[in-house]
């Protein structure tokens, strides 16, 4: 994600291989949901989704990515306000 860390909003950048169910999910530290910002069928090809966090305390949030169910990746971010 850019800018990392951000303030109120921050762009995640991804590429699918091949076509897939692919899920884009924001957790806090805690690791409750927070968002969902991809939950669809996608084809190969690279994306971008921005996360508006105005309504999320300042703080450390998480990423994860998956295609078909499978974990392919969690990254860290931070929050400022």
């Amino acid at each position: 994600s850019y800018p990392n860390p951000f303030r109120p909003t921050t762009n995640i950048s991804y590429s699918v291989a091949k076509s897939a169910h692919v899920t884009l999910k924001i957790y806090d530290v805690k690791g409750r949901l927070v968002d969902t910002l991809v939950d669809a069928q996608q084809s190969a090809n690279s994306y971008a989704k921005v996360w508006n966090a105005d309504n999320a305390a300042p703080g450390v949030y998480f990423y994860r990515l998956t295609v078909n169910g499978q974990a392919v990746d969690t990254k860290r971010m931070v929050l400022l306000k």
